[in-house]
């Protein structure tokens, strides 16, 4: 046996023999997504954005259709190594490498967390397993979101590996993240209501840091998750979550977008654009007064255009229906897992997920 994982831990992760749990890709995603939001009119009126949402058994189907053994065996599959574990030290995150996920599963049972996030990678395919996820986001983000700009501005989606001893301490963040629990119990404390003017004066201070621990801002409620449970925290409500057994969770964070996200998500399809091929500004130092005075009005006159260009592109953003990329849809053979390129094997882990 591996030093570090006794015998109780031990036998907690070993694979049931004889016994082929269901496959996720059996889960009908409408069962899950309509258990998640219970009656939409409610969870629209009382928890959208201001309070935790408890939903038991919305995944029950879930329940043992992904495990311990189905993570690491992914895990190895889609990341090249080393793998990447977190732990609180000293109120702040630590993390660490590991050149085996024996190894992670060592820090795991030791107290740190195991996060991918598959957000950064699925939509260049992953296990197939990934695939029913990817879709489930889909029709969750078909649900609830407003606006999708892009993956990287709108998905942080992760895995977690948990053990019993496992934590992260208390912390906020700037997703909606609605959590799916796939295999064991993890305990969640939550802030009863989002104190948001407390938490964005705590993020405008220079000393704060988002590796640091939060204090609760509210009366706070508890939950233990259990296989099928589903949990809804909104975005900057500070929360806790500790181990009680070894677990696997799903947490679909829906980033919240402000106004300068949506500009900068412009700007950046302009660069790509036709914006790519625009002649440098005339540029002429104050000695030469009327060739400096004539490109200050050009820099003028060419920011106005495209600052009109960006407006019209942020209305028509704004108003047109939700659209979401193809990976986003079930996958199928219109959509190959592969798609919008072939995944590589080696890709580097992506960083630690938050819960």
């Amino acid at each position: 046996m591996r030093a570090g994982v006794d015998s109780e831990q031990a036998q907690a992760v070993t694979p049931r023999t004889g016994v082929t749990p269901p496959r996720l890709a059996a889960v009908p995603r409408e069962t899950v997504v309509a258990g998640m939001l219970g009656d939409p009119a409610t969870f629209f009126r009382d928890h959208w954005r201001r309070a935790p949402f408890l939903a038991p058994q919305a995944g029950h189907a879930v329940a043992g259709a992904y495990g311990v053994e189905d993570y690491l065996a992914d895990l190895a599959d889609a990341v090249a190594p080393p793998f990447r574990a977190v732990t609180v030290q000293d109120g702040a995150r630590v993390f660490s490498q590991h050149d085996t996920v024996e190894d992670l599963r060592a820090a795991v049972a030791a107290g740190a967390v195991s996060a991918t996030k598959i957000s950064r990678l699925w939509h260049g395919g992953g296990p197939t397993s990934w695939g029913w996820m990817r879709a489930l986001f889909g029709d969750l983000c078909r649900a609830v979101a407003m606006i999708y700009l892009d993956p990287e501005t709108c998905e942080d989606v992760d895995l977690f590996l948990a053990g019993p001893r496992s934590g992260l301490g208390a912390h906020i963040d700037a997703t909606d993240v609605f959590t799916l629990q796939l295999a064991g119990e993890r305990h969640w404390t939550v802030d009863e209501t989002v104190q948001l003017p407390a938490i964005l004066d705590l993020m405008r201070d220079p000393a704060w840091h988002p590796s640091q621990e939060v204090p609760f801002q509210a009366p706070t409620r508890s939950f233990t998750l259990q296989p099928g449970d589903g949990l809804y925290v909104p975005a900057h409500a500070v929360h806790r979550v500790s181990g009680v057994s070894w677990s696997v969770s799903l947490s679909f964070g829906l980033r919240t977008v402000n106004e300068i996200d949506l500009i900068e998500h412009l700007l950046d399809r302009a660069k790509r654009s036709r914006y790519r091929g625009l002649p440098p500004l005339p540029s002429w130092p104050a000695s030469e007064a009327d060739g400096n005075a004539a490109a200050k009005r050009e820099l003028v006159g060419r920011v106005r255009d495209l600052l009109r260009q960006i407006e019209f592109a942020a209305t028509a953003t704004a108003m047109a229906p939700l659209r979401l990329p193809a990976t986003l849809a079930e996958p199928s053979a219109d959509v190959p897992d592969g798609s919008p390129q072939e995944r590589r094997p080696g890709v580097r882990p992506p960083p630690c997920g938050n819960d």
